[in-house]
């Protein structure tokens, strides 16, 4: 886990094992750290998501459910993906990035491959301050118990009180 550039083992260049590329035709992105933060520039047109990536290997076991939360200022308005694992790069999760503070976690379930990366080439023209990453193993969501429900007046046929609750 990452807190503000240092890695909660005490760590004190967090962002060390991260590594930034783009695509070989396209202006090299920049990347700059501080003492509490990892930059990345770049001066690059919007393309394809892909073009434009963080990556790094993260310490997960599969099997196990994980977040990882980011916390990031941005330059540019747009969207970027988080792809995990074995999941195809059409299908990666996307988020919305605002200009000024961004937050977001990803929640995922750990395959055999932890290949990790954040897909920034549809963000285009920017520059990303990351003050913190953080990956926390968490325990698995419950599975609901397969149930069809039948309302009438508001009330479930099961027998649930508030039917339309959810």
């Amino acid at each position: 886990s990452f807190v503000n550039g240092i890695c909660t083992c005490g760590e004190t260049n967090g962002f060390a094992g991260f590594g930034i590329w783009n695509e070989g035709s396209l202006t090299p992105i920049v990347r700059e750290d501080t003492e509490n933060s990892m930059i990345i520039t770049s001066a690059n047109a919007p393309g394809d998501w892909w073009k434009v990536k963080v990556e790094w290997p993260l310490s997960i076991e599969e099997g196990k459910t994980y977040e990882v939360t980011f916390v990031f200022n941005s330059t540019a308005a747009g969207r970027i993906k988080y792809h995990v694992g074995g999941a195809s790069f059409l299908t990666g999760q996307e988020y919305d990035v605002v200009v000024g503070e961004n937050t977001f976690t990803v929640r995922f379930t750990a395959g055999s491959d932890n290949y990790n990366c954040l897909e920034l080439g549809g963000l285009g023209n920017f520059r990303l301050e990351f003050t913190a990453i953080t990956l926390t193993e968490t325990t698995a969501p419950e599975v609901p118990e397969d149930h069809t429900h039948s309302f009438v007046n508001g009330i479930c046929t099961c027998g649930e009180t508030n039917g339309f609750a959810g």
